[in-house]
């Protein structure tokens, strides 16, 4: 297949493989996920700039065997930023970070289909700016579970005077996130975040649960507090998921959560009809932080 090449503000990436099918039984193939990425940039980009990215790769469609990649590879441009990490084994990792528009559309081109990124800002890494809670259906539940998590979530941190926002993930369930100031290490928050919700779990002990085993919840949902941990990510808002139809992790307003009925509404080809007719329900996400005083 001959390579195309597009211009983005002065960056020349070589497109490959245009009209290879990524997605079997949607036939969506590359150059339409590359024209996703290219218009929702926009959207995108205030949500994701200044973190460190990992990849979720389908080079050969995802049908193939997929994988999370986190080393930015060699062959990467000069011109993308990375920032180096200690792991918490002491290993070291060179991580991209995504800043502009031809950081998304180069690393599209290279198969990767979701972009998960870190709770913490690439300045001040050791302190995440937001809450995080991945919130999905029990076995025995539905999605309306979920719903009824979220806005218990909501409601708790409501009382408190933060502003959470609510999201669904494009695969199953939903995230509550809520924007902080990074005033505290990782290990701190997540000890605050448990104490939190676990004063759910207590309230609501036949619907909620901070068992992290599936075959421990007994249909209950889980209250994930665990992701507020060094080198832990979530789905980046507007990104695409490795499912059929190319549903995207779309923000919400809490007044249209009641009328969701599933995690998938919003995929790569209804999302700009609603976003000719709302807005970003997240835009004003980052100028919303507020000092968790612990």
């Amino acid at each position: 297949m001959k390579e195309m090449k597009q211009k983005i503000n002065g960056r020349t990436i070589e497109i490959s493989n245009p009209y290879k099918v990524f997605y079997p039984n949607s036939n969506i193939t590359k150059g339409e996920i590359l024209n996703y990425y290219d218009r929702i940039a926009e959207y995108m980009l205030p949500h994701i700039k200044n973190r460190l990215v990992v990849m979720q790769r389908f080079p050969e469609g995802i049908d193939k065997d997929g994988f999370y990649h986190k080393q930015i590879p060699d062959y990467f441009p000069e011109w993308m930023q990375r920032k180096t990490i200690t792991l918490r084994k002491g290993d070291e990792q060179d991580i991209a970070i995504v800043n502009e528009k031809a950081d998304i559309i180069f690393m599209a081109n290279q198969g990767t289909i979701t972009f998960h990124i870190w709770l913490s800002q690439k300045d001040n890494i050791e302190k995440p700016d937001k809450l995080i809670f991945d919130l999905d259906p029990p076995r025995s539940g539905g999605f309306s579970e979920v719903k009824f998590a979220a806005y218990k979530l909501r409601d708790l941190f409501q009382e408190m005077g933060f502003k959470p926002y609510v999201m669904t993930t494009g695969s199953k369930g939903l995230h509550v996130a809520v924007p902080i100031k990074p005033e505290y290490e990782f290990d701190i928050v997540r000890q605050y975040v448990r104490e939190m919700v676990s004063e759910l779990a207590k309230k609501y002990p036949d619907r909620f649960t901070l068992e992290p085993r599936k075959n421990k919840r007994e249909g209950r949902v889980f209250l994930d507090y665990l992701r507020h941990a060094f080198g832990q990510t979530s789905v980046a808002p507007y990104s695409l998921r490795p499912i059929e139809g190319g549903p995207i992790a779309a923000p919400l307003d809490w007044e249209e959560l009641p009328y969701i009925e599933n995690s998938q509404k919003y995929h790569m080809k209804n999302i700009f009809k609603r976003l000719s007719q709302k807005k970003d329900h997240w835009k004003e996400f980052k100028h919303n932080c507020k000092s968790l005083d612990i």
